[in-house]
C-alpha cells in the first residue's frame, strides 16, 4: 500500500527527519573540526587532591586558573580569548559535562572544581542537573553493573541514591520542585523506557515503561505529566497524570490519542497543555474544560513558558508549500490568542529564560528574518527567504547562531558548532530538556552553550544583548546554569 505523504504521521517523520539531517550535517563538521582539536578534549592527569564547590581556586582541569579565565596554563590547552569583564558580575554557577567527568565553575570560569567523573574515580558523570532553587545538583554516573544518581548540596555534603545492578544508564532527570525527588527515565530492563522517581537519601521507584516517554512535574511536586507511548500509551501515544508516580500507581489518561510525540507542560497548577489531534490543546484537570489553542492538521513541536503565559512552536504547514516542513516559529500569548512570528524558518531548537520574557532560537547563521541585526550576521538572501525545497537549509548550514528574541530578535551568539554532544543527546530531544536545564542564566542576562568557533572548542558565556562578550571558560560539551543565584555549598572530596 502506497504511503500518504500528506499523512500525520508522515510529516511528522518528515518534520522531526529534516531536524535531524540539519543535526547529523552539524555532527558532521563539528566532528572534523574536533578531529585536528584532539587536545582540546584531552583527559587532563595533573588533578587536585580535594575541591570545595563553590570556595575552589582551581579550573575545571584542576589546576590553578589563569587570567585566561580558569582553563588553568597547561601548554597542550587551546588558547582562550580574554574573558569579559561583564562575565563576573553574572549569578550563578555552571555545570559541565567534560568527556566522563562533571565540573562546576562560576559563569567567568574561575572557582571551577570537578564533582565526580572518570578523573575522580572510574566512573562516568553525566547529566548533571540543578534543582528548582539552584541549591542543589545532581548527576548520575555509570561504573559496570551499576548505576547511580549523587546529590550535592543538601544537608549533608554528598548524597548517593543507589540506582541498579543492571547497568542500564539514567539518560534524562528533572528535580520536582520541592527539591526532595527526581522524575528520571533510563533503558528498562526489557526494551523500552522506564520512568522512576529517585528520592534523595533513599532510591529508585519506577512508576511506568512505555517508549516514547517524556514527563513534567506539576507545582505540587506530587503529580507527574507523562506522554507515554508503546503498550501503555498505544502507537500514537497519550498523555497521563501519575498521582502519585509511584510503582503500581494506576495514570489518569488526560489527552488522546495525540499525533506528535512530545514533551507535554504544565501551565499552572491544574492546567496542562499537549499536542492532540487537530493542534496544540489546553485542559483544565479539575474542570475537564478544554481549549484548541492552535488549530494544525500536522505534528507540532512546542516549549511552553515558565510562567505558562507564552508558548513558543511551530506546525507543519500545508503540504506543498514553503514552509511545510521548516515552518516558522511562532509565540502564541495564551490569554489573548495573539501570535508573533520570532523565526521564519529553520529553527532547530528553543529555550525560555527563567522569567519568561526571552526566547533563545537555535538556527542556521544564515537563517532569514534577521533583518534588524546591526552587528556582523550574514543576512540570508532574498533567494533563501523565499525557498522551497526543504534541502537547501542544510546545504546552507555551515554554522549556527543562538538567537536571542524579546519580541524582536536582539542579538545572537557567534557563529558556531554545537559540541558532538548536544548534537546526539540533547537537541533532539530540546522540548523535554527546554523544562529542566537551562542555557539562560537565572536572571536572563547571561547564556551558555558548548561549541566551537574559530577552531577553539569549549563552553562559552555571554552577556545576551552583546556578542562582543562571548568568551571560551571551560572545557566541556554541554553546560546548564543554575536557576536563581544559587550556588553550591560544602564539598566533596577528590579520591
Amino acid at each position: 500500500m502506497q504511503t500518504n505523504p500528506t499523512a500525520p504521521g508522515v510529516r511528522l517523520r518528515t518534520l522531526r527527519r529534516l531536524t535531524l539531517l540539519l543535526l547529523v550535517v552539524l555532527s558532521l563538521v563539528a566532528a572534523a573540526c574536533s578531529s585536528g582539536d584532539d587536545e582540546s578534549g584531552q583527559e587532563i592527569e595533573d588533578r587536585a587532591d580535594e575541591a570545595t564547590l563553590g570556595e575552589s581556586n582551581e579550573g575545571p582541569g584542576g589546576e590553578e586558573d589563569d587570567e585566561s579565565g580558569g582553563l588553568g596554563d597547561d601548554e597542550d590547552a587551546p588558547a582562550a580569548p580574554r574573558i569579559h569583564p561583564a562575565l563576573s558580575e553574572l549569578s550563578g554557577q555552571l555545570a559541565i559535562v567534560d568527556g566522563g567527568d562533571v565540573t562546576v565553575a562560576n559563569p567567568d570560569g574561575t572557582g571551577g572544581a570537578i564533582v565526580d567523573g572518570q578523573s575522580v574515580r572510574e566512573v562516568v558523570a553525566s547529566q548533571p542537573i540543578w534543582s528548582v532553587d539552584g541549591a542543589r545538583l545532581a548527576w548520575a554516573t555509570i561504573d559496570p553493573g551499576e548505576v547511580t544518581v549523587s546529590v550535592l548540596g543538601g544537608e549533608e555534603p554528598d548524597e548517593i541514591v543507589v540506582a541498579s545492578d543492571d547497568g542500564n544508564p539514567i539518560f534524562y532527570m528533572q528535580w520536582a520542585p520541592d527539591g526532595t525527588k527526581l522524575a528520571y527515565l533510563r533503558n528498562a530492563p526489557e526494551p523500552g523506557v522506564e520512568a522512576g522517581v529517585a528520592t534523595v537519601g533513599d532510591g529508585l521507584e519506577p512508576f511506568a515503561e512505555g517508549q516514547p516517554f517524556y514527563v513534567s512535574w506539576a507545582a505540587d511536586s506530587e503529580r507527574v505529566l507523562a506522554h507515554v507511548g508503546g503498550t501503555l500509551g498505544g502507537t500514537q501515544g497519550q498523555v497521563f497524570v501519575f498521582e502519585p508516580p509511584s510503582t503500581g500507581a494506576e495514570p489518569d489518561a488526560v489527552l488522546r490519542p495525540t499525533i506528535t510525540f512530545t514533551a507535554p507542560a504544565w501551565l499552572d497548577e491544574t492546567t496542562i497543555v499537549g499536542a492532540a489531534d487537530g493542534g496544540l490543546l489546553s485542559i483544565d484537570l479539575e474542570t475537564g474544560a478544554s481549549e484548541l489553542l492552535v488549530e494544525t492538521s500536522g505534528p507540532i513541536q512546542f516549549v511552553a513558558s515558565p510562567d505558562g503565559t507564552k508558548i513558543a512552536y511551530r506546525a507543519a504547514g500545508t503540504p506543498g508549500s514553503p514552509d511545510a516542513d521548516l515552518p516558522p516559529l511562532y509565540v502564541l500569548d495564551v490569554e489573548t490568542g495573539d501570535e508573533t512570528i520570532a523565526l521564519q524558518r529553520n529553527a532547530l531548537a528553543w529555550e525560555w529564560s527563567p522569567g519568561s520574557d526571552r526566547l533563545a532560537i537555535l538556527g542556521p547563521e544564515t537563517a532569514s528574518g534577521f533583518e534588524q541585526i546591526s552587528f556582523d550576521a550574514r543576512q540570508a538572501s532574498s533567494e533563501a527567504s523565499t525557498q522551497t525545497s526543504s534541502q537547501q537549509p542544510v546545504q546552507q548550514a555551515s554554522a549556527f547562531r543562538w538567537f536571542f528574541w524579546d519580541e524582536q530578535i536582539f542579538s545572537a551568539t557567534p557563529a558556531h558548532l554545537p559540541s558532538q554532544l548536544e548534537v546526539s543527546s540533547y537537541l533532539p530531544f530540546f522540548e523535554q530538556y527546554a523544562q529542566s536545564h537551562h542555557r539562560w542564566s537565572g536572571d536572563g542576562l547571561g547564556f551558555a552553550f558548548a561549541g566551537t568557533i574559530g577552531g577553539e572548542s569549549g563552553i562559552w558565556v555571554q552577556v545576551a544583548e552583546d556578542e562582543r562578550t562571548s568568551s571560551l571558560v571551560a572545557r566541556g560539551e554541554h553546560v546548564t546554569w543554575s536557576p536563581l543565584s544559587g550556588a553550591i555549598g560544602g564539598g566533596r572530596s577528590i579520591q
